[in-house]
């Protein structure tokens, strides 16, 4: 706490304000592409997002384009995607920028972070998402 005469400052630790979301239950809605060393917005219009249950051994959602699932195992901040299984739904334009950044990223073993409200999902190559729990 900073006080003043006239005026006084509480402040919240960021984990009590803004607790880490979980990640399994909730929805990822991606807000971000990260290629390399560089974070892009997303396409407009086109919305992208990750579900994980089952403890983690599974995963759903959209590229944007297309669904998306398959199984999942959490391996300490880590989670492996041994097989994305997309839907034979063709993609187009914005849609097919985004459909590549997520397929491109949940290839193999992508290391996970959770601060708050944000997920970031960073795959082998250097290449990741960064998502908001939305809802």
């Amino acid at each position: 706490m900073l006080r003043s005469a006239d005026v006084e400052i509480r402040l919240l630790d960021t984990k009590i304000a803004d607790p880490d979301r979980p990640l399994i239950g909730t929805r990822w809605v991606v807000d971000t592409i990260i290629t390399g060393d560089a974070a892009s917005s997303v396409p407009s219009g086109v919305q992208a997002y990750l579900t994980f249950a089952h403890g983690g051994a599974s995963f759903s959602g959209s590229t944007g384009c297309a669904s998306i699932g398959g199984t999942t195992q959490l391996r300490g901040d880590r989670i492996l995607f041994p097989a994305v299984l997309p839907s034979p739904r063709p993609c187009a334009g914005e849609q097919a920028v985004m459909d590549s950044a997520v397929t491109r990223t949940l290839l193999g073993e992508v290391t996970y972070r959770i601060d708050g409200q944000r997920l970031t999902l960073t795959g082998p190559s250097g290449n990741g998402l960064g998502l908001r729990a939305a809802g």
